[in-house]
């Protein structure tokens, strides 16, 4: 639950503030919370766009500790226009393969010394940064190396799987072992990383097939100039943009 701290340089501005937040639905959070408490105290305004509240930080060490977060009230009304224009977008965007985040409790599983130098290779670097927009962005939080979440959950489904690189990986780039295995953990992995991942993803999704009756999903990746082994295209010839589709996933009209 993500929280904004906004600040109000006078007690008209924040008047005219949560006049706005109360037309857009805003309602005041902790219960004992209210206009007149929320309106008289000297800290910041804390607002919550996911849920529609709006209170005040509580006391002085509260305040001290959001204060490298707060932003103006200018700067509130211009996250507030991208955030509904995010949630009134029938796009969203997937960035599955950023992250180099190894879990703690998973490093000691991979062989010694392959961490390094797969992360380098198997990472889309900065494309969380490289696919920032005006659209709701869901980024997987774990490297691919841990789970990767744009394999079929079903083995027999997944082409990589035949090399070791379903979801749960055991090879590498190179086509090499990377790490060992067992069936308990990889349904561990699964229940821990794969499935909360694609229950957010299906949300998302369905959300805006609700209000929109479809749902545009942009998929951001990038890829090595050169092929690695362990892909399937290793046509010599690469552009420096691509915007792929394909039979199963692309809609005649997109295609």
């Amino acid at each position: 639950m993500k929280q904004i701290f906004v600040r109000t340089e006078s007690k008209d501005e924040r008047s005219e503030l949560l006049d706005y937040l109360e037309r857009e639905g805003f309602y005041y959070w902790p219960d004992y919370n209210n206009r007149k408490m929320t309106e008289d105290s000297r800290f910041p305004l804390v607002v919550c766009f996911e849920y529609k509240w709006v209170g005040c930080v509580g006391n002085v060490t509260c305040a001290a500790a959001s204060v490298k977060q707060h932003i103006s009230v200018k700067e509130f009304h211009e996250r507030y226009r991208r955030e509904q224009q995010r949630r009134c977008s029938p796009v969203m965007v997937h960035i599955p393969h950023s992250s180099t985040v190894i879990p703690d409790d998973e490093i000691d599983h991979f062989i010694a010394g392959e961490l390094e130098g797969e992360l380098l290779k198997m990472t889309d670097h900065y494309c969380d940064d490289l696919f920032d927009c005006e659209h709701d962005k869901l980024v997987f939080p774990i490297s691919r190396l841990v789970c990767d979440v744009e394999r079929f959950r079903d083995d027999a489904r997944e082409p990589m799987a035949a090399c070791g690189m379903g979801f749960a990986y055991t090879h590498g780039s190179g086509l090499q072992k990377i790490r060992e295995l067992t069936p308990g953990h990889k349904l561990g992995i699964e229940t821990c990383y794969y499935a909360p991942h694609h229950n957010e993803f299906e949300c998302m999704v369905q959300m805006r097939v609700r209000e929109h009756g479809k749902c545009l999903i942009i998929d951001g990746h990038s890829f090595p100039g050169k092929a690695l082994p362990y892909e399937m295209d290793d046509r010599t010839e690469r552009p420096d943009i691509c915007v792929g589709s394909d039979a199963y996933h692309t809609s005649r009209e997109l295609s």
